[in-house]
């Protein structure tokens, strides 16, 4: 399901309260980069992304850790549980 679909469809959004990034390796202009999401951690309001990005070799060369609130849209100042049917989806994007 894309994000628009989840803001329009469900009234729900998920605002970022929290980023932190490392750089590990530099990338190089022409470099292939592949990224990689995954979900350390469902809370009760709030969900964690990872994201990797690795060069052409397969070296790290950057993370991010993001942490993002669910909140209804009509009224961004109130979090909201994540709904059951996100909490399940996302669970597959969970690291084991």
């Amino acid at each position: 399901m894309h994000y628009n679909e989840i803001l329009v469809k469900h009234n729900i959004g998920f605002p970022l309260v929290h980023s932190e990034a490392n750089f590990h390796h530099p990338l190089a202009y022409g470099d292939t980069v592949d990224c990689t999401i995954t979900v350390p951690r469902i809370g009760d309001t709030s969900i964690t992304w990872r994201i990797e990005f690795r060069n052409q070799d397969g070296t790290l060369c950057w993370t991010a850790d993001q942490v993002t609130v669910c909140v209804d849209m009509s009224d961004v100042k109130r979090k909201i549980s994540v709904p059951d049917w996100m909490r399940e989806g996302l669970s597959k994007l969970m690291q084991e």
